[in-house]
């Protein structure tokens, strides 16, 4: 199970600690990232860092894959926010609900 921020009774977003600094899991994951962008013949291609990743967690526990996903999903959903939504269809000049989804990742 994930560990959930302490109540400060300010609200920040849900991968956001009550010190203002985030989670030590999506640091971990965002080593990882790292680690698989350098590893990919390509670290622009989504594909490539993306197959490194998975061959990276392949390697993990059982304990530890389902730790990272719940975090990705976790930043997922702190993603859904309006002002992402707004940035997505400035840029994209529009922006649906799949468009919303694939801006996001």
């Amino acid at each position: 199970m994930a560990d959930l921020p302490q109540s400060t009774g300010q609200s920040q977003p849900a991968h956001v600690n009550h010190q203002g600094r985030p989670h030590p899991r999506e640091a971990t994951l965002k080593i990882h990232i790292e680690q698989a962008r350098s590893r990919a013949g390509d670290s622009a291609d989504a594909d490539d860092v993306t197959d490194q990743a998975t061959m990276m967690l392949a390697t993990h526990e059982p304990q530890q894959i389902l730790a990272a996903q719940q975090t990705l999903w976790g930043l997922m959903a702190a993603s859904y926010q309006a002002p992402i939504w707004a940035a997505a269809y400035l840029i994209n000049g529009g922006c649906s609900d799949d468009g919303f989804d694939y801006f996001r990742g």
